[in-house]
């Protein structure tokens, strides 16, 4: 399949840096330049979006990636989502995924963001747009101004500085994630969190902790594509590959109502099951292999009409396949590649718009709101729990031909 560009592909030899801000994505390429590899830039470049874009991502909220390391031929994926309760988890990930596959450290890689926090940068358009609707929500608090210009948000063009946030990301810079998770910034989260009816504590910021994961996979048509595993919902896009791989969609034609209409039912297949069975791993049983059964697939496949759209797209029942017994907003995505074959594909949001809401006084840090995604019903496997991570809609994904 193709579709219909007025942009002319980008070509590189040593590496590649794509994200949603240019600020961003040149502090990346930096990064590759100076001789740091996918990692390091990807951490780079999600820093410096903390600062320009703010109201989609930050270290108040949290991070999946998946690295593909040239030389072993292997994806790693990275659980950035804390276990607790609205405990943002990025600057745990950006850490440990650093010291795992990066090569430079987090103090190196922040600079540019410690930068544009407190020397100021330009708004761009659409960012402009995103930050316009906010003013009263930020207005709420006497903290929310610290991501104001002048007690209003910033328009296009307008230099933004956020000298509270550079303050914490120099801290970070300077003292790693222990600077963030324990001490006078811990001690800030918590109290303020608590004073707002919340139940976040200084211990549960001390346990926060990253995972490493063994990345899930289908293949499709001859290409392997790799998600994080659950608690994200990247198995649904795997399902749903899975579930259209038995479709002609290369004969329906590029930007059809045939082929979007395919494509759409199966993910809506996918999500009614993803949104039925995903949860955090450690605390239900998920089926993972089940969910992403070529079997099962073709089962789902079925309920497909070719001629009109389901009027309910129910999950399905996985007993017998397998081994094993919100609100408006955005969020940012960084990808990049490095000069010796490496990939590192990352996702950093605070869920929608400004998260919370909630700006932690003298910090800068925005926190997330990802407590919204748990399940009121006592008996889901989402089921809002201590020390639970929620179900998580950020993915990274990968894709790799002939590996």
């Amino acid at each position: 399949m193709f579709f219909d560009s007025r942009r002319s592909p980008v070509l590189a030899m040593n590496g590649m840096v794509a994200t949603s801000q240019p600020l961003a994505a040149q502090a990346g390429l930096q990064i590759l330049i100076n001789g740091g590899n996918a990692v390091d830039a990807a951490v780079a470049a999600a820093a410096v979006l903390n600062v320009v874009e703010p109201e989609s991502t930050g270290v108040g909220g949290d991070m999946f990636a998946l690295v593909w390391k040239d030389n072993e031929k292997k994806v790693h994926a990275l659980n950035g989502g804390a276990p607790s309760v609205s405990i943002p988890g990025t600057v745990h990930g950006w850490e440990t995924i650093l010291e795992a596959h990066g090569t430079m450290p987090l103090a190196e890689v922040l600079k540019p963001a410690i930068r544009y926090a407190e020397e100021g940068f330009p708004v761009s358009d659409y960012i402009a747009y995103q930050w316009s609707g906010q003013g009263p929500r930020l207005s709420a608090l006497p903290s929310g101004q610290e991501m104001l210009l002048n007690g209003r948000p910033p328009r296009q063009g307008e230099v933004m500085k956020l000298p509270t946030l550079g303050k914490t990301l120099s801290a970070v810079a300077e003292g790693g994630s222990k600077a963030f998770y324990h001490g006078e910034i811990a001690e800030k989260i918590a109290s303020f969190v608590q004073e707002q009816g919340g139940w976040i504590t200084t211990e549960d910021l001390e346990s926060t902790t990253s995972d490493w994961d063994e990345a899930i996979s289908t293949d499709y048509r001859g290409i392997t594509c790799w998600e994080c595993p659950p608690n994200g919902q990247g198995i649904a896009a795997l399902e749903a590959m899975n579930i259209v791989e038995g479709f002609d969609i290369r004969g329906m034609g590029p930007q059809t109502v045939n082929t979007y209409h395919h494509l759409i039912e199966a993910m809506r297949l996918s999500f009614a099951d993803a949104y039925r069975y995903v949860a955090d791993p450690r605390m239900a049983d998920v089926p993972i292999t089940e969910l992403t059964d070529k079997a099962y697939a073709a089962r789902r496949r079925e309920s497909i009409d070719p001629e009109r759209a389901m009027a309910h797209a129910a999950h399905g029942d996985i007993t017998g396949f397998g081994n094993s017994a919100g609100p408006g907003g955005d969020t940012v995505y960084v990808s990049v590649v490095d000069g010796q074959g490496n990939a590192c594909s990352f996702i950093n949001s605070v869920y929608i718009n400004f998260g919370s809401g909630l700006v932690v006084p003298g910090t800068g840090i925005v926190l997330q709101n990802r407590a919204a995604l748990f399940s009121l019903e006592p008996d889901h496997p989402n089921a809002l729990e201590g020390g639970k991570r929620p179900y998580h809609t950020i993915i990274s994904g990968h894709g790799h031909q002939g590996q």
